[in-house]
């Protein structure tokens, strides 16, 4: 995870696009061929570079419409007053970064002091916009609202529906078409679903056994081949901090979905066993969210029994 944690001026580093040259020889023999060569430029592309590293992060078409960090968050920023409506956006904060060591991408997340509510049992969950862009093309510039538990930070997108908008990547075309279709009244009926979703979560059995087979089945681990060392250490790795976790929420939340679900939103939001643990943070997060509304649906039939509902994954409840 992340050494250090990130402020907003560590997101507002300089970048530009520019010119990709290659080396070409123009002179020289068989026996010297390096005798004489010249840079010549690339055309049709260029490269999206960090100013104060030069640091290349990815190669773009000519017409390439770079959208900054800043200019991203200043788009959060209207976003942020058109979703959350009547609040003050000059009053919104920065919650939590997430950004790896070479600056590639980021997820900003804002919060408003006057957005927070103790939704569930004086439970401080708040309401967050995320604000996410990168240099590598590995995230389109997106925004999603999510809610937080600000005991531990455990964030979770909740809901299938983002903030859709429209941006050109053209340097044709105008500024951007900026329309959030999110709107206030959205949020107040998001939110509500959520709090209900909460209270069926909390009413729900959750044994602390089946947390492991569930969170393999929710954020999609794959089985290991148990003669495969590397598979197997990661397996266990991942394993071990899941039971970790149940040990932490399950005596204070009680065996339910609510702890259920705060072990699972705390490993997508802090995971364990990644290759790129905050290139992952959001897809998780997400998969947590998805996982809360399926499991309330799944969980109204009255012939529910987890054997049938983990699948693949039921021969791992210990």
């Amino acid at each position: 995870m992340q050494e250090k944690e990130f402020v907003i001026d560590d997101v507002l580093f300089p970048v530009e696009l520019s010119p990709i040259f290659i080396e070409q020889q123009t002179g020289g023999t068989l026996f010297n061929p390096n005798d004489h060569c010249e840079f010549q430029p690339v055309s049709g592309f260029k490269a999206v570079v960090a100013r104060d590293n030069d640091h290349v992060f990815s190669v773009v078409a000519q017409n390439y419409r770079l959208i900054t960090n800043e200019e991203a968050l200043d788009l959060g920023r209207v976003c942020f007053e058109q979703v959350f409506n009547l609040l003050n956006v000059k009053d919104m904060m920065v919650f939590n970064i997430t950004m790896p060591k070479t600056r590639s991408f980021c997820h900003v997340d804002f919060v408003h002091p006057k957005a927070r509510h103790d939704y569930f049992d004086n439970d401080p969950w708040t309401p967050y916009l995320r604000v996410t862009n990168s240099y590598n093309r590995m995230f389109a510039l997106n925004f999603d609202v999510g809610f937080c538990r600000g005991i531990c930070k455990n964030g979770i997108i909740f809901g299938k529906k983002n903030i859709e908008f429209k941006f050109y990547h053209s340097r044709s075309a105008t500024d951007p078409v900026v329309k959030f279709k999110l709107s206030a009244g959205e949020l107040a009926t998001l939110e509500t679903q959520f709090i209900e979703s909460l209270k069926n979560l909390k009413r729900f059995h959750v044994p602390p056994k089946v947390m492991w087979p569930l969170a393999c089945k929710v954020f999609g681990f794959n089985l290991p081949d148990e003669q495969n060392e590397r598979q197997m250490e990661i397996f266990t790795k991942r394993q071990n901090h899941v039971v970790k976790l149940c040990k932490r929420y399950f005596p204070d939340l009680g065996e339910n979905g609510y702890a259920a679900m705060n072990v699972l939103t705390d490993y997508a939001s802090r995971p364990v066993g990644m290759i790129s643990p905050e290139g992952n943070i959001d897809s998780l997060q997400r998969k947590s969210g998805v996982w809360v509304a399926d499991f309330v649906e799944a969980i109204e039939a009255r012939d529910f029994n987890f054997n049938s509902y983990l699948g693949e994954y039921a021969k791992l409840v210990a």
